[in-house]
């Protein structure tokens, strides 16, 4: 593996460029219909827009049509799919098979971290299918990505996550939302009820834990994994996002960015993209600063000694600032020294647990601040500042550019001064400038300019140029007009030399090829949800099948969530007795739970009761 990718997400064309600028050597966005995030669609004349922008810099574009479809969506899926090609994007990821079942162009498939494919079988059986990529489950660890790479062909590409929120149900095989409310998480509409207040109860009734955010994780930050996870065959590197704001966007894109080129550059290995990134500004990525629930490394290292979840709440608490010490009316005194401003937010839990948040009026000394307004803070409170009002200035201001670095030469022909300009691709084009040369009288200030003219960074290109190489027998003088003409003509034609030479890669698949699946039998979670899938499936050697949830299925006492993360291990109930078998009950305004506990395999199952 000689290059490594860093993708990023884009709810829109606007943040999809910017995360380009900032570094990002592909993004991934959702197209106009059929994506796993409902409220980041987007029309096809963007995404076309966008792949234009991003070919610029050999960076890529991959669009989702990664929901369930029913029998009567697929045309509309295929047609979506051809309208994405003639759009040039880089790939498609997807997670209903049935799609695969189906005429669709020969673009590159990316199989969703939704279809679960957790296995080295899966992942040989898919990609003789013709997928080459495979997003896997943010529940894997070093060991498990390692294990898989050394048992599949190197052309195959593996796919993670290394920042963003964590669904705690494994991907695709979450109906909790769907059993609640009908909102399916496979369909694009999850309404996350994990994210929500449960009272936790033993077999026997006993509360054990009040209104607490029982299920909601953490965010993943793999920040310091990144080179393990490169040694290990990861080939990109995934931040979570489509429904994040550019802000985020370019803050998590900017520090991943900082950090994998510093892997990078030690380990002799090269971005997939080209391209430098250059900010004018004080902004210095730092990902506490945007939304977070804290950080965790879930299980990359195995079974985590840490907790994951974020009980308190399902929102950004941000950076401890210190205890209050003393209350006076809006004035607050804490118990060390601070480092806020005016305008900051700040947040703190209530008498009843309850997050509150507030702005800093006025900063009095290196202590003590005034507040917008008290909202029931007391001595003795943890405050945390969730909003930092100078980086976020600092961020809003700078200006982040991205340029391809290119060198120009000048030297003599027979027909006039040569110009020519290559990039670090060692693409090239040339122009040759023979109009009523005259000879410099003043030779060194005549370099000086053409230096200077040539090397000028222009805001209508996206070119920088590092070096003026001169060898010329005579010196000639050429005016700050003829030069600007020269080097717009130059970055001209090398922009259209590397447009034509960039190719969106193609797959070939082949839907008679013979391949079983790794399952013959296959239950309501194998998302089966259309006709089409179904056929794929049984074509495949799969000879017993049931529909998802989706399909209007009972799920009434049936599993609606498997999870890593375990509640008993969470709230330390866990004393690693694998033979008892146990039970805990879940519940809230909404629904009614119940959780079973599968210690050989480090499992939790959420069970859906109706009543």
């Amino acid at each position: 593996m000689n290059k490594v990718e860093l993708l990023a997400p884009a709810k829109d064309l606007e943040i999809g460029k910017l995360a380009i600028n900032v570094g990002a050597d592909a993004v991934y966005i959702g197209a106009s219909h059929f994506g796993a995030r409902e409220k980041a669609s987007n029309p096809l004349e963007d995404i076309a827009e966008l792949t234009e922008y991003a070919h610029k810099f050999n960076c890529k574009v991959y669009s989702t049509v990664n929901t369930l479809l029913y029998t009567k969506e697929i045309n509309q899926a295929q047609k979506l799919m051809c309208d994405l090609d003639k759009a040039n994007v880089d790939g498609i990821i997807i997670q209903d098979t049935g799609l695969l079942e189906i005429d669709i162009p020969s673009i590159p498939i990316i199989a969703s971290t939704q279809m679960n494919i957790d296995s080295i079988e899966k992942i040989n059986f898919y990609n003789k299918l013709g997928v080459n990529r495979f997003i896997l489950p943010r529940e894997m660890s070093l060991s498990d990505i390692k294990k898989i790479r050394s048992e599949i062909s190197s052309d195959i590409e593996l796919e993670s996550f290394i920042h963003g929120a964590l669904c705690v149900g494994r991907s695709g095989q979450c109906y909790l939302s769907y059993a609640i409310g009908g909102r399916s998480g496979n369909r694009g509409c999850c309404a996350q009820p994990c994210r929500k207040k449960y009272t936790l109860k033993d077999e026997n009734g006993n509360i054990l834990i009040k209104n607490k955010h029982l299920l909601s994780l953490k965010d993943l930050s793999l920040s310091n994994k990144i080179e393990k996870m490169i040694d290990a065959g990861i080939n990109s590197f995934k931040i979570e996002g489509r429904l994040k704001d550019k802000n985020y966007v370019v803050n998590t894109v900017a520090f991943y960015r900082e950090k994998i080129d510093s892997i990078l550059k030690n380990k002799g290995l090269e971005k997939s993209s080209t391209g430098i990134s250059i900010c004018k500004g004080d902004f210095s990525p730092d990902i506490n600063k945007t939304f977070n629930r804290d950080f965790t490394e879930y299980f990359i290292d195995g079974i985590p000694k840490e907790k994951l979840s974020s009980i308190d709440t399902p929102t950004m608490k941000g950076e401890f600032v210190g205890k209050v010490q003393e209350v006076k009316g809006s004035k607050i005194v804490f118990d060390r020294e601070i480092s806020l401003s005016n305008g900051d937010g700040i947040c703190f839990f209530n008498n009843f647990d309850i997050l509150k948040g507030t702005n800093v009026n006025k900063i009095i000394d290196n202590n003590s601040i005034i507040i917008n307004e008290e909202k029931g803070i007391l001595e003795n409170t943890l405050v945390y500042r969730n909003f930092s009002i100078n980086w976020n200035r600092n961020l809003e201001r700078s200006k982040i550019k991205r340029f391809v670095e290119v060198g120009i030469k000048v030297n003599n022909t027979e027909k006039g001064l040569k110009f020519t300009i290559e990039d670090k691709n060692e693409i090239r084009e040339s122009i040759t400038y023979d109009e009523n040369i005259e000879i410099a009288q003043n030779k060194e200030k005549a370099i000086e300019n053409i230096k200077k003219q040539l090397n000028k960074l222009v805001d209508d290109s996206h070119f920088i140029c590092n070096d003026v190489i001169i060898e010329l027998k005579e010196i000639p003088f050429l005016s700050i007009s003829t030069l600007n003409s020269i080097r717009r003509e130059l970055h001209k034609k090398l922009e259209e030399r590397r447009k034509s030479l960039y190719k969106t890669k193609k797959t070939e698949r082949n839907r008679l090829i013979t391949a079983i699946y790794p399952e013959n039998e296959l239950d309501y979670k194998g998302n089966i949800l259309n006709s089409y899938a179904e056929r794929f499936y049984k074509k495949h050697g799969v000879y017993k099948l049931s529909l998802c949830p989706e399909s209007g299925i009972d799920v009434n006492k049936k599993e609606v969530m498997r999870c890593k993360y375990c509640i008993r291990r969470e709230l330390s109930m866990c004393h690693g007795d694998k033979s008892k078998n146990t039970s805990l009950k879940m519940y809230n305004e909404e629904s009614n739970l119940m959780l079973t506990f599968d210690c050989k395999y480090c499992v939790m199952r959420v069970i859906y009761c109706r009543s």
